[in-house]
């Protein structure tokens, strides 16, 4: 989650879709609390330290900046007030199938992660089941207003176009890119890269069946994109 008081706009950051590398573009013009937090690094590793010291691993350093940094659009909202709705907000969203082999790697390398100990242990399919099994958050359910299913973003931009969807939003907010992309915090371990590789039939209708309103309303298949 970043906010942009200066260039009024908002971020929602949904993990695994290159949101890392996103906040890295866009973090020059967040709020001094943001930079803090997320950019500067001497104040990164300082409350890195205190998150460590008071058992806030999986607050999303909230503490620090107000709302969980994946926090849904309705967070966000409640959060600002009213003038939500005079930002310009966006979010990057990614094929589900292939988040989900996504955050099967990032989870079982990354050993401060809260699921880490379980994960590392678990094939493909054993964390599909068990990840599903806990209700997460869809994607839309990160951007859609839970009690009217509108969606609270004026802009989805996908993963699988990263760079194009970046310059669009860059050129509606008329800023320049010093920064440049580089994709932070990647997945590693990966025996192929192609996302279908991991699936078998059970596992496939599994994530399209609890994932049917990712691939409908932000336009994929198992295939990749249907819609743009």
């Amino acid at each position: 989650m970043l906010i942009s008081h200066k260039k009024k706009f908002v971020f929602v950051h949904i993990y695994k879709t290159a949101g890392t590398s996103v906040m890295n573009v866009f973090l020059p013009y967040g709020r001094f609390i943001d930079r803090l937090v997320f950019d500067f690094w001497f104040s990164k590793k300082i409350i890195s330290q205190i998150i460590k010291l008071m058992k806030w691993n999986d607050d999303g350093q909230r503490q620090f900046t107000g709302v969980h940094k994946h926090a849904p659009a309705i967070a966000i909202k409640n959060y600002m007030g009213p003038s939500y709705d005079d930002y310009f907000s966006f979010v990057f969203v990614r094929n589900p199938y292939d988040l989900m082999v996504s955050l099967y790697f990032y989870i079982s390398q990354a050993k401060l992660h809260v699921d880490h100990e379980r994960v590392s242990k678990m094939t493909f399919t054993e964390f599909a089941t068990w990840h599903i099994s806990t209700n997460p958050k869809t994607q839309w359910d990160f951007v859609a207003d839970p009690t009217t299913g509108n969606l609270m973003v004026d802009y989805v931009g996908k993963f699988e176009t990263l760079n194009s969807d970046l310059e669009h939003i860059m050129s509606k907010l008329d800023l320049a890119d010093n920064r440049g992309l580089t994709h932070k915090n990647p997945s590693r371990k990966r025996k192929s890269k192609d996302y279908r590789d991991y699936y078998d039939t059970s596992t496939k209708k599994m994530v399209s069946d609890y994932f049917k309103k990712d691939l409908e309303g932000f336009g994929y298949s198992f295939d990749g994109i249907t819609a743009t």
